[in-house]
């Protein structure tokens, strides 16, 4: 079964935070929850599979993945 590391900090000062998570579904699901804003990374062993950043438009936010 392949397993994804979602890495992130909860702010500049933060320190480093990693969760070993099941699918891309879900590490949008627990970034979303610990991330009020920010950026993330979502790797596959060393492989970069995608960035995350929180964004804000009016009263909504969204992530973009990149």
């Amino acid at each position: 079964m392949q397993r994804y590391q979602l890495d992130f900090r909860t702010d500049a000062s933060g320190a480093p935070q990693s969760f070993d998570v099941p699918d891309i579904a879900t590490a949008l699901v627990v970034a979303d929850i610990n991330l009020a804003d920010g950026q993330a990374s979502l790797r596959d062993g060393e492989k970069l599979v995608a960035r995350l950043e929180k964004r804000h438009v009016g009263g909504s936010s969204y992530w973009h993945v990149s």
